[in-house]
């Protein structure tokens, strides 16, 4: 069986993290682990794989910095429903596209799995967009929110800029109408669904009418 981050708790994700890596014959700083934790999907073997990347490309005995580790996950990062959502705050509506088919050419996630990741980004957002409003500052509502890492917390500032608490809230309703419209209309469906749901979102600001229905 796989077992997930699900299952733990939080305090032991960064003792597995640092185990791992230990057995790998490296270690890594506090921050490291926390940017690793954070930029790589919290699934056992995707979180194993960027251990043995990084062994790979460092020498034994190597303690990494949080610079270290995110310089080599961004050069050996493929696609996922999460950078997906970085392509989406980042980038122009043809490299998001791009990077959805390759997410669904890889099979690194169905519909279902896609939208809920992208759902669970922008309610993040939201809720930073919200704390900010409410007198935090970015820092600090990073911080409550356990965005520690300097690379994320730069993702999240960029998707700020292009994306409102407003942008956010209608993209998390057209992200809730597109799952329910996978679930019922089945895997024929998933790349359109998506497609409009990304389009939906990065034109429309999440103020896209699916007024056609499944059944004509």
């Amino acid at each position: 069986r796989k077992r997930t981050f699900f299952e733990m708790f939080e305090n032991e994700k960064p003792r597995w993290v640092a185990g791992k890596l230990r057995e790998l014959g490296i270690g890594a700083d506090e921050s490291g682990i926390e940017a690793l934790l954070e930029l790589v999907e919290n699934e056992t073997g995707a979180l194993e794989a960027a251990c043995a990347q990084l062994a790979a490309a460092f020498p034994p005995g190597t303690v990494l910095t949080e610079e270290d580790i995110e310089e080599s996950v961004a050069r050996n990062r493929r696609e996922d429903a999460f950078s997906l959502f970085d392509r989406m705050a980042a980038a122009g509506l043809e490299e998001a596209l791009e990077a959805l088919e390759t997410v669904l050419d890889d099979r690194r996630g169905d519909a279902v799995q896609i939208v809920s990741a992208l759902a669970w980004s922008f309610r993040r957002l939201a809720r930073l967009h919200s704390m900010i409003e409410d007198g935090s500052d970015f820092e600090s509502a990073c911080y409550k929110l356990q965005i520690r890492s300097k690379a994320v917390q730069r993702q999240c500032s960029q998707a700020m800029r292009r994306f409102s608490r407003k942008d956010c809230e209608r993209a998390l309703i057209l992200a809730s109408d597109i799952d329910s419209r996978s679930r019922t209309m089945g895997s024929a469906y998933e790349r359109v669904l998506l497609q409009a749901l990304v389009y939906g979102i990065m034109v429309k600001k999440g103020a896209l009418d699916l007024a056609w229905r499944a059944d004509g």
